[in-house]
């Protein structure tokens, strides 16, 4: 029988795995092996939200806002163990009651999920309508581009006969091409062919148009979108993991990093390439993604074991 690993065993890994990953976690260390004494010192193996805010609030620990940081650290460290062992504790969200930013959970669809939502949106009883949003969440599914994004593409950077299309206006401004599949030229493509016919005087240049000839609303496609979630049984996790129209960019990028691990892909070398498709400034918007998923987070973990486990001993033949 094999001893389970001690917490600080358990952090020497976590670590390895976030800066495997480009994080440097200086003070990430220091502060959470001062945890790992703190727990071990009192007998405990694993995390609990009590034992997080004793540690985290100890007194002489400064102000309110260094208590919710290290919280924060431990709240991370906790949602890695969580993802292997759920008797570790999740550490809730503004549990100190100090508010400020976290970035909310991402609510994520299956491969096989966001073609039942494209599929959906087909059937919806205005065909004009149908027309555009099969289109347009099935573009987004496939491409992981932002929303506004796709509400502003122009209709002459879709280029169905080089099989690509040219975003811009993104959050860096910079200009990217993306190349698109076969079958998504030949979405598109029926999908313009449709749009000319039926609403040949538009009001705008855009490649998404209503049946009116205007331009689109993110406020009317977030209503849809969240219809059809919930009419496919896509209820909110938390009240703030909820079905969105960006839950289909969330998807793509998480979709594609599972895809990746299960293939036996460089993930770490391929990340730039991805942070690139999505537009990224920053590589660690890429990297956020990694620890956005519980199935990420073990495939990903189950990679560094793999990689750390010693080259078997090389046996001379006589």
């Amino acid at each position: 029988m094999t001893t389970p690993a001690t917490l600080e065993q358990h952090l020497a890994s976590y670590l390895a795995l976030r800066r495997s990953l480009g994080f440097k976690l200086v003070q990430h260390q220091q502060q959470l092996e001062g945890f790992a004494r703190y727990c071990r010192a009192g007998g405990a193996s694993h995390i609990t939200v009590d034992l997080a805010l004793a540690w985290a609030t100890t007194p002489g620990a400064a102000q309110p806002g260094w208590y919710r940081m290290r919280l924060g650290m431990v709240g991370s460290f906790a949602s890695y163990l969580h993802a292997l062992d759920p008797v570790h504790q999740l550490i809730p969200v503004n549990v100190l009651g100090i508010r400020g930013y976290d970035r909310p959970p991402p609510y994520l669809f299956t491969p096989g999920q966001i073609t039942s939502l494209v599929e959906h949106a087909a059937t919806a009883a205005c065909r004009n309508t149908s027309m555009t949003r099969h289109a347009f969440f099935g573009l987004a599914g496939v491409t992981g581009i932002r929303p506004g994004e796709a509400i502003t593409l122009p209709d002459d950077h879709v280029d169905l006969e080089g099989g690509c299309l040219t975003v811009v206006g993104g959050k860096s401004g910079a200009e990217r091409t993306l190349p698109l599949h076969p079958s998504t030229v030949a979405a598109l493509g029926a999908y313009r062919q449709w749009r000319d016919q039926a609403v040949p005087f538009r009001r705008h240049h855009r490649f998404f148009t209503t049946g009116r000839g205007g331009p689109l609303w993110r406020t009317d496609l977030e209503t849809v979108f969240r219809d059809l979630a919930a009419q496919l049984g896509h209820q909110a996790r938390t009240p703030r993991c909820r079905p969105c129209l960006k839950s289909l960019r969330h998807s793509f990028a998480v979709n594609t990093l599972i895809s990746w691990y299960s293939q036996g892909i460089d993930v770490n070398g391929r990340l730039p390439i991805l942070s690139a498709w999505m537009g990224h400034i920053d590589p660690a918007s890429t990297y956020w993604y990694l620890t956005a998923s519980p199935e990420l987070m073990m495939l990903a973990a189950a990679r560094l074991a793999t990689a750390r486990q010693p080259a078997p001993a090389r046996t001379e033949t006589p």
